[in-house]
């Protein structure tokens, strides 16, 4: 007998900006390290966009060191109002660096996709708990916890509220916390 559970009727996901306040520091570093040495177009794009809504003199940060560029960046995404540019370098980050982290995931849970780990389809309303688990504690094995966790924090963010089986997760194992000074969100 498998047991699904409901989709949340109340959003209780941990919203973008916070997402990226909460990374590890040695996570955050690999994420926008690799984006600016490695795509350099969406990098500058990045910050030409922050910079633009905050009045920023465009070419002032080409001056700065790398290092500081990326701590400004990182700092800016961490506001509200850079939700989407945020949710943006993470999904890309995922699919350019963690595409076998998608792709075993997806397939645990019999969620269609492509070699890159990109959703075919609609994601479905339930998830059958057992498979859930197995599909954690696969990624866990295989992946450093933080990004496991930032994986799934993120996946919560595919469905309209989330899922409370995701959510349950995310707030009952110790190891899916994105920090471990972290306090579990209530």
């Amino acid at each position: 007998m498998s047991c699904t559970f409901m989709s949340n009727t109340a959003d209780t996901r941990m919203r973008i900006p916070q997402l990226i306040r909460s990374l590890p520091p040695e996570l955050a570093e690999t994420i926008f390290a690799y984006v600016q040495a490695e795509k350099r177009e969406t990098f500058a794009t990045l910050m030409a966009s922050v910079g633009a809504v905050l009045k920023f003199r465009p070419n002032i940060w080409k001056t700065w060191s790398k290092l500081r560029q990326r701590e400004w960046l990182r700092a800016n995404l961490g506001l509200s109002r850079f939700a989407d540019i945020a949710r943006q370098l993470l999904q890309e980050w995922f699919i350019n660096q963690r595409g076998q982290m998608l792709c075993q995931f997806l397939d645990v849970l019999s969620i269609e996709h492509d070699d890159t780990g990109y959703i075919k389809g609609d994601l479905p309303e339930t998830f059958d708990s057992a498979k859930l688990v197995e599909g954690v504690e696969a990624l866990l094995k295989n992946f450093p916890a933080p990004e496991v966790a930032l994986y799934l924090h993120l996946f919560q963010h595919g469905g309209d509220k989330g899922w409370d089986s995701i959510a349950d997760l995310l707030k009952n194992d110790e190891r899916l916390l994105l920090n471990p000074g972290q306090v579990p969100p209530a």
